[in-house]
Protein backbone atom coordinates (compact mmCIF):
# COMPACT_ATOMS: atom_id res chain seq x y z
CA UNK A 1 0.00 0.00 0.00
CA UNK A 2 1.11 3.20 -0.78
CA UNK A 3 -0.15 6.09 1.65
CA UNK A 4 -0.77 9.30 0.38
CA UNK A 5 -2.63 12.89 1.66
CA UNK A 6 -4.91 10.38 3.52
CA UNK A 7 -5.47 7.63 0.77
CA UNK A 8 -4.28 4.20 0.62
CA UNK A 9 -3.64 2.62 -3.06
CA UNK A 10 -2.60 -0.79 -3.67
CA UNK A 11 0.39 -1.54 -4.96
CA UNK A 12 0.33 -4.61 -7.84
CA UNK A 13 3.56 -6.26 -8.66
CA UNK A 14 3.77 -7.93 -12.22
CA UNK A 15 5.13 -11.39 -12.90
CA UNK A 16 8.77 -12.26 -12.20
CA UNK A 17 11.64 -11.97 -14.56
CA UNK A 18 12.03 -15.92 -15.52
CA UNK A 19 15.77 -16.11 -13.73
CA UNK A 20 14.43 -14.62 -10.36
CA UNK A 21 11.68 -16.61 -10.93
CA UNK A 22 13.78 -19.67 -11.23
CA UNK A 23 15.85 -18.80 -8.53
CA UNK A 24 12.64 -18.33 -5.87
CA UNK A 25 10.87 -21.46 -6.71
CA UNK A 26 12.61 -23.82 -4.28
CA UNK A 27 11.58 -21.19 -1.23
CA UNK A 28 8.36 -20.72 -2.77
CA UNK A 29 7.73 -24.70 -2.96
CA UNK A 30 8.95 -24.95 0.93
CA UNK A 31 6.28 -22.21 2.00
CA UNK A 32 3.48 -24.01 -0.19
CA UNK A 33 4.51 -27.30 1.77
CA UNK A 34 4.22 -25.78 5.13
CA UNK A 35 1.03 -24.22 4.49
CA UNK A 36 -0.01 -27.96 3.12
CA UNK A 37 0.86 -29.30 6.72
CA UNK A 38 -0.51 -26.77 8.80
CA UNK A 39 -4.19 -27.76 6.98
CA UNK A 40 -3.37 -31.47 7.39
CA UNK A 41 -2.16 -30.82 10.75
CA UNK A 42 0.62 -32.97 10.08
CA UNK A 43 3.85 -32.72 11.59
CA UNK A 44 5.75 -35.70 9.24
CA UNK A 45 4.64 -33.16 6.35
CA UNK A 46 6.05 -29.98 8.20
CA UNK A 47 9.36 -31.97 8.92
CA UNK A 48 9.60 -32.97 5.25
CA UNK A 49 9.02 -28.69 4.14
CA UNK A 50 11.36 -27.94 6.70
CA UNK A 51 14.06 -30.37 5.01
CA UNK A 52 12.90 -29.29 2.07
CA UNK A 53 13.71 -25.57 3.00
CA UNK A 54 16.63 -23.61 0.92
CA UNK A 55 17.15 -22.28 3.87
CA UNK A 56 18.55 -25.47 5.76
CA UNK A 57 20.53 -26.28 2.61
CA UNK A 58 23.60 -26.71 4.73
CA UNK A 59 21.83 -28.55 7.90
CA UNK A 60 22.94 -31.90 8.12
CA UNK A 61 19.15 -33.83 7.74
CA UNK A 62 20.25 -35.36 11.32
CA UNK A 63 20.32 -32.08 12.69
CA UNK A 64 16.98 -30.88 10.91
CA UNK A 65 15.60 -33.39 12.60
CA UNK A 66 16.47 -33.38 15.56
CA UNK A 67 15.64 -29.75 15.52
CA UNK A 68 12.55 -30.05 14.13
CA UNK A 69 11.71 -33.00 17.10
CA UNK A 70 12.53 -30.12 19.57
CA UNK A 71 10.41 -27.73 18.25
CA UNK A 72 7.43 -30.01 18.01
CA UNK A 73 8.29 -31.26 21.89
CA UNK A 74 8.59 -27.69 23.12
CA UNK A 75 4.99 -26.99 21.04
CA UNK A 76 3.07 -29.87 21.39
CA UNK A 77 0.32 -28.46 23.64
CA UNK A 78 -0.35 -25.70 21.23
CA UNK A 79 -0.54 -28.63 18.70
CA UNK A 80 -4.01 -29.90 19.77
CA UNK A 81 -5.54 -32.19 17.31
CA UNK A 82 -2.35 -32.85 15.27
CA UNK A 83 -0.08 -35.46 14.26
CA UNK A 84 3.00 -35.44 16.05
CA UNK A 85 4.92 -38.71 14.94
CA UNK A 86 8.08 -37.88 12.79
CA UNK A 87 10.16 -40.54 11.37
Amino acid sequence: MLLRAGSAVPLMAGPLAPPLSALLAPAFAAQEGVLAALRARDAQQAVSAFLGDPMLCRVPERAALKLMRTMLQDCAESLRGWNLEVR
